[in-house]
């Protein structure tokens, strides 16, 4: 799928779509109150007329420089999840499932404490990066409490020595820290990564 493609197909769902706003291949709900959430188009590496529409959200407070896609599921039409841009009928399916299924979704993640109770549903909640997400959420939503438990949580299951690792890790220790020291200045951390997510993607250009 073409960029030139997905934002003409953007174009023509935003009349639908009021308070979302058109970026690199994908529609983002205004404002972003601490929670990137959208609709992102993913084009096929086997099929270039297929694409996959995914309901997605992520934390900006959780330093990233890419949007990724771990936090939502593909949209489907008919239990199909492969939408083809030849289809005389996609604006008119794409509408009708968005509006179904993509924003009721988006509507249950709108804050960091909405982000926990979906993360600790999901399958995967006991991955480090699921948990850290978990941590800093309680963090904004200003329960100091259990953010430090989930904190600590987060340092057990680790391994610093495993590469990926490695960077949740002095994060979340460096955070632990200030956190014990200086709880304002640890909810600061959380806003100044949030400020440089929104930089890394672009978010806060016209």
């Amino acid at each position: 799928m073409k960029k030139k493609q997905c934002k003409k197909l953007c174009s023509q769902l935003i009349p639908h779509l009021p308070d979302f706003r058109y970026e690199d291949r994908m529609l983002h709900a205004q404002p972003l109150n601490r929670v990137l959430r959208g609709l992102c188009f993913d084009g096929s590496g086997f099929d270039p007329g297929v694409f996959f529409l995914h309901a997605f959200c992520m934390p900006l407070y959780v330093p990233t420089d890419h949007i990724y896609l771990s936090l939502g599921d593909r949209l489907r039409h008919a239990g199909n999840e492969r939408w083809r841009l030849d289809d005389s009928k996609l604006t008119d399916k794409l509408v009708e499932v968005v509006q179904r299924e993509g924003l009721p979704f988006l509507e249950t993640v709108r804050e960091p404490l909405e982000l926990v109770r979906y993360c600790e549903q999901m399958a995967g909640s006991s991955n480090p990066r699921v948990i850290e997400i978990i941590a800093y959420s309680h963090l904004f939503a200003n329960d100091l409490q259990q953010a430090a438990k989930v904190l600590n949580h987060l340092l057990s299951v680790l391994d610093p020595s495993i590469g990926w690792q490695t960077e949740i890790h002095d994060r979340a220790e460096g955070l632990m820290a200030t956190l014990e020291s200086d709880p304002g200045n640890a909810r600061q951390m959380l806003e100044n990564w949030e400020s440089e997510t929104i930089d890394n993607l672009g978010l806060g250009t016209e």
